[in-house]
């Protein structure tokens, strides 16, 4: 049985997932595992690969989901994209990173979404 953390990362990816079909995203792959470390989605657009990562929470937290995005996580981010890139011999210069938090409110039944494009 998955845990509730679980439960609530895979419903964000899939709000994540269906935002960047809605936004002409052509998506890739999703939830590639590199080493123990993980590249949520992978879509295309305007001839860039781009790599999310995907963060969720639930307002019952009152944490922002950008919060949960530390310096280590962007370092493995970083890690995990590489060894994609050099796996799958792919140009380094048409690549970006992005973020996509996401919060979810249950009692009013609402989503909210920000993408934040080229992090680094």
């Amino acid at each position: 049985m998955k845990s509730k953390k679980k439960l609530v990362g895979d419903f964000g990816e899939k709000i994540a997932k269906d935002y960047l079909i809605r936004n002409q995203y052509n998506i890739i792959d999703k939830n590639i595992k590199i080493h123990y470390k993980e590249i949520d989605i992978i879509a295309s657009k305007n001839n860039f690969i781009v790599f999310f990562e995907v963060k969720t929470s639930t307002i019952s937290k009152y944490v922002s989901p950008e919060d949960n995005f530390s310096l280590k996580k962007q370092n493995n981010f970083k890690k995990v994209v590489l060894n994609y890139l050099l796996k799958n011999n792919l140009d380094f210069n048409l690549i970006r990173f992005d973020l996509i938090a996401i919060n979810i409110d249950r009692g009013k039944n609402l989503v909210r979404i920000k993408h934040y494009k080229d992090l680094f």
